[in-house]
């Protein structure tokens, strides 16, 4: 019941800000500008299919035992990310219109009705123009393949033996949307290509129910690395039966890390390789919760270690604990400019390797996927390849 509610209230609020929005939009482009008919007819009804198309694609494959097509997906997503878009885009003329009018009452500045219309018919064509532009740039990044990313890390305890070691890391696929496994075909032969020493999946994996998509995730038994194949949850294994899918993955292959420690290496070259749940699945799911102490007890000091956290607010537990490096995503570099610069209102870091505190490194992935919108823009998606080196060889 908790979970239902949770959902009705999300999805209220969602639809809500959306509902606002086109209203706002259909003022700016259909009303002020005064449009005639037909032509407000027919944008009054354009506008208003489009506010529904995501509410209706969303509410059917709710009620969907399988998986719609992506396609069906791509207009109504695009189309959301287009509205944000065209939103600011008719917003920013509206933060100057308080001082100018302030402006021409003190100097008692007439403008003529025609003129006033005109300027408004102006704007709102520039700001659809400009929105089309910004949208088809934005498509197009984040349809491409995502670029291979060669990070290189200096770890203190590193053995000397594993110098060079390659971890490859991948997140935030986002599989069940509009991206298939066309998709992780393709990601799968990109990082075998690399040849990694071990594979670290962290998180957001799949947005869907393992009924509708584990078909599709069938690529990933293919992913070979000498030292395994890992993976922990994120906020969306949540929201699509984390329970259900542990078995599926662990049937390919994947070994989930549950607040839980493994030690790799030959003898004299050991290493812990180190897995949490989310940061937020206490609140989630029963029996789950991110608890980096569990996964450090018992560690032996002398190993170097290297934590698989989906969100780097982990950082400051690892940081804590003298966890050597910390692989997350979640963030998606903020995917979409200007969310970029909301992230830090909840997250630490928004992309890239950072060093936090005297010794614990934290690298967060771009995703090697997306949510939502297939658009990016400032951003790009990533393959990473985290090649590690000994300190005395930096």
């Amino acid at each position: 019941m908790t979970k239902i509610l949770h959902f009705v209230l999300v999805a209220s609020v969602a639809f809500s800000v959306l509902t606002l929005m086109h209203y706002y939009i259909w003022n700016q482009l259909v009303k002020s500008t005064n449009l005639p008919q037909p032509w407000r007819r027919l944008a009054t009804a354009g506008i208003l299919s489009l506010s529904l198309s995501l509410p209706a694609v969303i509410f059917i494959d709710r009620l969907s035992s399988s998986r719609l097509p992506p396609a069906v997906f791509y207009a109504p997503y695009i189309w959301m990310g287009t509205l944000f878009f065209l939103f600011l885009m008719l917003l920013v003329p509206q933060l100057f219109r308080g001082p100018l009018r302030l402006y021409r009452k003190h100097r008692k500045i007439e403008i003529d009705p025609g003129r006033r219309m005109f300027l408004s018919r102006s704007l709102a064509g520039l700001a659809t123009v400009s929105t089309v532009g910004l949208s088809a740039l934005s498509v197009n990044a984040a349809m491409g393949p995502a670029s291979v990313k060669n990070v290189r890390v200096t770890l203190n305890r590193w053995p000397a033996l594993l110098k060079g070691y390659r971890i490859v890391q991948i997140t935030d696929l986002h599989i069940g949307l509009t991206l298939d496994g066309e998709f992780v075909r393709s990601v799968v032969e990109r990082v075998n290509k690399q040849k990694p020493d071990l594979v670290a999946i962290t998180g957001d994996l799949v947005d869907g129910t393992p009924e509708q998509l584990k078909g599709e995730l069938l690529a990933l038994a293919d992913l070979d690395a000498p030292d395994g194949v890992y993976f922990v949850t994120g906020n969306h294994e949540y929201y699509s039966g984390v329970e259900a899918w542990m078995p599926v993955l662990r049937d390919m292959g994947i070994r989930v890390l549950r607040n839980e420690r493994v030690t790799l290496g030959p003898q004299g070259a050991r290493w812990d390789l180190m897995g949490v749940d989310d940061y937020n699945a206490a609140g989630m799911a029963p029996g789950h919760g991110s608890d980096v102490a569990s996964a450090v007890e018992g560690q032996n000091k002398d190993h170097e270690s290297i934590l698989l956290a989906h969100q780097p607010r982990s950082i400051f537990d690892a940081a804590d604990r003298d966890i050597g490096l910390v692989l997350s995503g979640h963030t998606h570099g903020g995917q979409i400019w200007p969310w970029n610069h909301l992230v830090y209102l909840q997250q630490p870091y928004l992309k890239g390797l950072h060093l936090h505190g005297p010794r614990t490194q934290i690298y967060i992935s771009e995703g090697t996927g997306y949510w939502g919108p297939p658009m990016r823009l400032g951003t790009s998606q990533e393959i990473t390849v985290i090649e590690i080196h000994p300190k005395a060889d930096s």
